[in-house]
C-alpha cells in the first residue's frame, strides 16, 4: 500500500525510539537503498565499495549477483555502525544476521510507535521507488531495485500528486515546448 509522508515521518521517529538500533539501521537501509530486507539482512562489509560507493549483492531474488548504488544515508549508516565484523546487521548470537523474528519483532514495534497499520517491511522498498520517481529520477529505478523488467517496477512505483504534476509537467515541456506555461 501506499506510504503517506506523515506515516513515514512517523515511521523514522518510531526507528529512533526503538531499543535495537541494528533493527532500525536494517529498516533505514531498506529505505535508502530500496533492497529486499533478506538481502540487506544478509549484508557484508566486504561487499561494499565504499570509493565507488556501491554494493555488490551475490545473489537476488532471481538468483543472479546485483549492483546497487548506496546513497550518501546508506553509507553514512554503514560508516557509524560497529563493523567489527564483517557482517552490518549482526544478530545476537557471534558470526549470524539479526534473525527473522528479531527483525519482525521490531518492525511490529515500529509500526506501534509509529501507529501505522498495513505497512510491511517490504513496503519500504516501495517507499525507496516513489521518492526516486518524486524528485524526478525515473530512469535508474529499475536499475537500483534490480529488477528484470519495467512491469516489476511498476508495481513498487505509487507516485503522489506532486510526482504526477512533475512527470506531467515535464512531458508537457517535452511534447508541446510549454515551458513555464
Amino acid at each position: 500500500r501506499e506510504v503517506t509522508r506523515d506515516e513515514l515521518s512517523r515511521i523514522f521517529r518510531a526507528f529512533s525510539q526503538l531499543q535495537n538500533q541494528t533493527s532500525a539501521d536494517l529498516f533505514r537501509m531498506c529505505v535508502y537503498t530500496g533492497q529486499r530486507v533478506g538481502n540487506v539482512r544478509e549484508m557484508r562489509y566486504s561487499q561494499i565499495d565504499f570509493d565507488e560507493g556501491v554494493w555488490f549483492i551475490p545473489s537476488t531474488k532471481q538468483g543472479k549477483p546485483h549492483k546497487a548504488v548506496l546513497p550518501t544515508a546508506a553509507l553514512e549508516l554503514l560508516e557509524r555502525r560497529d563493523g567489527s565484523e564483517d557482517i552490518v546487521f549482526p544478530g545476537r548470537i557471534p558470526n549470524t544476521t539479526i534473525s527473522l523474528g528479531g527483525y519482525k519483532k521490531a518492525w511490529e514495534r515500529v509500526k506501534d510507535l509509529a501507529e501505522v497499520e498495513g505497512i510491511t517491511v517490504h513496503d519500504l522498498r516501495s517507499v525507496h521507488a516513489t521518492q526516486n520517481l518524486e524528485a524526478g529520477i525515473v530512469e535508474k529505478i529499475q536499475q537500483q531495485l534490480g529488477h528484470a523488467s519495467p512491469e516489476m517496477t511498476q508495481r513498487y512505483l505509487r507516485p503522489g500528486a506532486g510526482a504526477q504534476r512533475l512527470m506531467m509537467d515535464a512531458a508537457l515541456t517535452i511534447i508541446a515546448g510549454v515551458g513555464d506555461a
